[in-house]
């Protein structure tokens, strides 16, 4: 919808919440919105990009996407009542919890190395996003090789309360297994399923993980974790 230079109230040294924790100065592909009733289209310019989107279960109709290290989110209520796109909007960077203490701190970024007394941010784009109708945790795909699932916790602050994880296709890991997952969804279980460009259906159940779900080591070695 325009050139990929943000607003400045998306950057640093903006006072909305989003973009004093985690400022974004580009982003591509916005919104646009349409009323059936008038048949009329409205802009709704965000900070982050967006790809493929998905509504919550909550009472806000929340939309929310996932683009270049980050997921965004849309309060459809606010953006009903007021058309204040800013003010609707917010995003958090994708965190996982690297120390273990149960919430987001400090972090490195996606190309250092584990700090064990830290946070880890992770660079991961979704292709396909849903929102669990268990919990109102928001799952995407990464469309790489091998490809994840990643599963992100918005807390009751976000972006300052949101944490994430990341469960690796274990691709020459486990006989057979596939790779680079395309279109996914979440089930009324809380099950994430997805077809897999090696052409695999794959699911991954959490509730089946075993052990911690963060920490250091949970921090590398959990790439590949996805059964």
């Amino acid at each position: 919808m325009r050139g990929a230079p943000n607003p400045g109230w998306c950057g640093a040294g903006s006072n909305h919440p989003s973009a004093k924790h985690f400022p974004l100065a580009t982003g591509d592909r916005q919104y646009a919105v349409y009323d059936p009733t008038s048949k009329t289209f409205a802009s709704l310019d965000t900070c982050f990009g967006t790809f493929h989107l998905n509504f919550a279960h909550d009472a806000d109709n929340t939309l929310w996407t996932g683009s270049a290290g980050v997921v965004g989110w849309i309060n459809t209520r606010v953006w009903d009542e007021t058309g204040d796109g800013q003010r609707a909007q917010g995003w958090a960077p994708l965190v996982l919890d690297t120390n273990g203490n149960g919430k987001q701190d400090a972090w490195v970024g996606p190309e250092d190395p584990v700090d064990p007394a830290k946070d880890k941010r992770i660079d991961a784009s979704f292709y396909g996003i849903a929102v669990s109708p268990v919990d109102g945790t928001v799952w995407g795909n990464t469309n790489a090789f091998p490809g994840a699932a990643v599963r992100v916790v918005p807390g009751p602050n976000p972006p300052y309360t949101t944490l994430t994880e990341i469960y690796e296709v274990p691709y020459g890991r486990v006989p057979g297994a596939g790779y680079n997952p395309r279109g996914m969804d979440v089930d009324a279980n809380g099950v994430f399923w997805s077809v897999l460009a090696s052409g695999h259906y794959a699911s991954f159940d959490r509730r089946t993980c075993k052990g911690s779900r963060s920490g250091a080591a949970r921090s590398t070695s959990r790439r590949g974790a996805m059964p």
